[in-house]
């Protein structure tokens, strides 16, 4: 998994994410596409739609959409400096669960896409 750690000034604290943004007038995948290159430096070479996430349902109209990319290359362009990104990491599974475990992946739209890749994965058994 390639994650990312950006200071977010609402908390004041280094925020361990999976790559993410805004869509402005692009398709959903078009914006995800663009959002890991210049996030991370990454392309993929296959998208699959994992479906909506609503992060503020109790308080505003917020929603998401979650991609599993799959097939990463490093293709160079990323923007993390203009994006305030310190750092992408490339990490097994077992270090994103003893990362969770330890509470440094805290942002709770990053919790439900690494929940949704899991799943979709075949990494979670429901039994």
């Amino acid at each position: 998994m390639i994650m990312i750690r950006q200071r977010r000034y609402t908390t004041g604290v280094d925020s361990l994410e999976v790559p993410g943004g805004g869509v402005d007038d692009d398709e959903p995948h078009v914006a995800a596409a663009r959002e890991l290159r210049e996030e991370t430096g990454y392309a993929a070479a296959t998208w699959r739609d994992l479906g909506p996430v609503y992060s503020l349902n109790g308080v505003a109209d917020a929603p998401g959409r979650v991609f599993l990319a799959t097939g990463l290359s490093r293709v160079g362009g990323d923007e993390r400096e203009v994006e305030g990104i310190s750092d992408v990491l490339a990490m097994p599974f077992r270090d994103l669960f003893a990362r969770i475990r330890r509470q440094e992946i805290t942002d709770n739209e990053s919790l439900a896409a690494l929940l949704l890749a899991l799943v979709a994965l075949d990494r979670v058994r429901s039994s």
